[in-house]
């Protein structure tokens, strides 16, 4: 990119005008984003993952059709679009690799620094973004050598308290999973005025009020629930509903 190569003289005011325009700022922070992404992504190698989680994490690296950099808003659409794969939280229960614990950091702390803009403009939101990346760099930066012993302490301190919460977070999500299966399986005996087998599209906010019934406080992701601990999407319960109802 133009404003990558290195400078001779200082940008005059119209080049600097653009350089600090909202339609530039949403290019730089989308092609920044998603490269941060992808790394991340490679490095945590989701197909290492357990089979109830590998779908959590995934990242679909070609543009949307509609993205246009010539439009801020479309920019801001687009990096919400780049982390709506990631889930807001890590499983506490996995026994994450210091490499993946490192890519963990990103996608989920890129995900945190998205969804702050929710509500706010695109010509405001993408430049506090791009300051959130460069930030970021600077510390990873900086973190190599003169911050290393203070990163391991925090790195240790964390160690800690994951070793605590270890095992309840999995008999947490134990006890979700088998909840929400128990609920599942009474969903796909349920049928339409019909008496034909509900469709999927019926029964999934009546899983949600039965989720909250069971006292599992689920959260409405759109695409998912995210209840003490485990996760249901959309797919994942149609897949369900529709091999019960094969059985």
């Amino acid at each position: 990119m133009f404003w990558n190569k290195p400078r001779t003289r200082s940008m005059t005011k119209a080049e600097a005008a653009q350089y600090n325009s909202p339609e530039e700022a949403g290019r730089r922070v989308v092609e920044s984003l998603r490269a941060w992404l992808a790394r991340a992504i490679k490095d945590l190698g989701p197909e290492t993952l357990p089979p109830e989680v590998r779908d959590w994490y995934r990242l679909d690296p070609e543009p949307a059709i509609w993205f246009d950099p010539r439009h801020p808003h479309l920019s801001l659409g687009e990096c919400h679009r780049l982390v709506s794969g990631i889930p807001p939280y890590r499983p506490g229960w996995i026994e994450w690799t210091p490499k993946q614990a490192r890519a963990l950091k990103v996608l989920h702390d890129a995900r945190a620094a998205v969804d702050a803009t929710k509500g706010v403009p695109a010509p405001a939101a993408l430049p506090i973004l791009e300051c959130a990346i460069n930030l970021g760099d600077g510390l990873a930066q900086a973190h190599v050598a003169p911050w290393e012993p203070i990163a391991a302490l925090g790195q240790n301190y964390s160690r800690q308290q994951s070793e605590k919460g270890h095992e309840g977070a999995r008999k947490r999500w134990d006890g979700a999973h088998k909840a929400v299966g128990t609920i599942v399986e009474r969903l796909a005996r349920e049928c339409d005025g019909w008496g034909d087998p509900a469709p999927p599209s019926e029964l999934w906010p009546r899983l949600f009020a039965a989720l909250e019934n069971a006292g599992l406080r689920p959260e409405d992701r759109g695409d998912r629930y995210d209840c003490d601990g485990y996760t249901i999407t959309r797919d994942n319960f149609r897949q369900k509903l529709s091999r019960l109802r094969r059985a």
